[in-house]
């Protein structure tokens, strides 16, 4: 688990770099009207692939919040339940995702 924590911690230090002032200010905005758009995600590809990460960060944030809490939330039935229903899920969704664009496990 604190290898796909570390992991994660480099995917979201690396997104704070590219949410920073700074970085939005290289980035094409689009005017219009009363509008400015930015099509940071380009494609439903990257949506995607964005949602599936962030899902996954927070699921392994709540094991490390049951580990740091001595297994309090563990021991719920409901909470156990709630959490294997959610990892079935994302398993499903990401094998949805990458059958859709062909990728095998070692492509993201």
């Amino acid at each position: 688990m604190t290898r796909e924590l570390m992991e994660q911690y480099r995917s979201l230090s690396d997104s704070a770099t590219h949410f920073s002032p700074e970085y939005f200010g290289t980035l094409a905005w689009q005017v219009e009207d009363t509008r400015i758009d930015l099509n940071y995600f380009s494609d439903a590809r990257a949506i995607e692939l964005n949602i599936i990460e962030l899902s996954t960060t927070h699921l392994r944030i709540l094991q490390v919040l049951d580990f740091c809490l001595d297994g309090c939330l563990s021991r719920s039935e409901e909470w156990v339940q709630s959490m294997q229903e959610a990892f079935q899920k994302g398993k499903v969704y990401n094998d949805q995702y990458r059958a859709r664009y062909g990728l095998d496990e070692s492509q993201a």
